[in-house]
């Protein structure tokens, strides 16, 4: 299939730790905005699990993401006929792989794919309470609150080690997403709508109503619920605060937004 996609379609571009999954989960949850999934990263393709949500028969080998681009389209468009996917920073040369002819940027290939297409460009302006939740999930390996459903909401990161290396490590990543995501987007700006995590996380149904009219959904009377709770407590707050003071400890600047917060 290399004809464009016929309905309206958006991307969640966004990166570890910024609200994706948060709002991905919502959206998939009113049954109304597609089923957006993580459906261009590669350690997860050809897991059981994405086959499911895929809908790809047990006997189909993975034979490459353009190999799979049907199967793609067809699953992120399953709740209401618009397509729908959340895409990490890593993932944007996967996206782009799937889609793209020769010589075709990524802004370009997306715009001939998805001629309705919609970019909802989701970043948090604190890299560093990302960084310590990036750092709090790799450590404890839940990342998200269904995965530990005895924990208690705020409760999930207690007993993670303060690391000033490992949490300063996705202090990188953090700013290398944020500005990686708005170099290659730069000229998708006429059809994005910027959101930021701490926006979604003062007011999920708001923000969920924003993204809801800016990719053309009817939402008026649709429930919006928020399909998984927020991890981070009062320990995030100290390794963030430790990773702070040792960082200024060290010579070094600001980073994010941290000079706001």
């Amino acid at each position: 299939m290399s004809e464009p996609f016929a309905g309206p379609a958006y991307l969640i571009c966004g990166d570890a730790r910024t609200g994706s999954s948060l709002l991905a989960a919502t959206l998939r949850a009113t049954g109304v905005a597609g089923k957006p999934y993580e459906y261009f990263g590669a350690a997860e393709i050809d897991k059981p699990w994405m086959r499911e949500q895929l809908n790809m028969p047990a006997h189909q080998p993975f034979t490459g993401f353009p190999g799979w681009r049907d199967y793609i389209l067809a699953a992120g468009a399953q709740n209401g006929g618009l397509f729908g996917a959340s895409v990490h920073w890593h993932h944007a040369d996967t996206l782009h792989e799937t889609f793209r002819l020769p010589g075709e940027t990524l802004p370009a290939t997306l715009r001939r794919v998805f001629p309705q297409l919609r970019i909802v460009r989701l970043w948090r302006r604190n890299w560093v309470a990302q960084a310590v939740s990036h750092h709090v999930a790799i450590v404890s390996n839940i990342w998200n609150s269904t995965s530990a459903p005895d924990r208690k909401p705020g409760e999930i990161d207690i007993g993670a080690p303060y690391d000033y290396a490992a949490i300063d490590e996705q202090v990188g990543n953090a700013r290398r997403g944020a500005e990686g995501w708005a170099q290659r987007l730069a000229e998708l700006d006429d059809v994005t709508l910027a959101l930021t995590y701490e926006d979604l996380a003062a007011d999920l149904e708001g923000e969920v109503r924003r993204v809801f009219a800016h990719v053309g959904v009817a939402g008026e009377g649709v429930a919006i619920r928020p399909a998984l709770q927020k991890q981070a407590g009062a320990w995030s707050l100290e390794l963030e605060r430790r990773y702070r003071e040792e960082r200024r400890a060290r010579g070094l600047g600001p980073v994010g937004d941290e000079a706001k917060i």
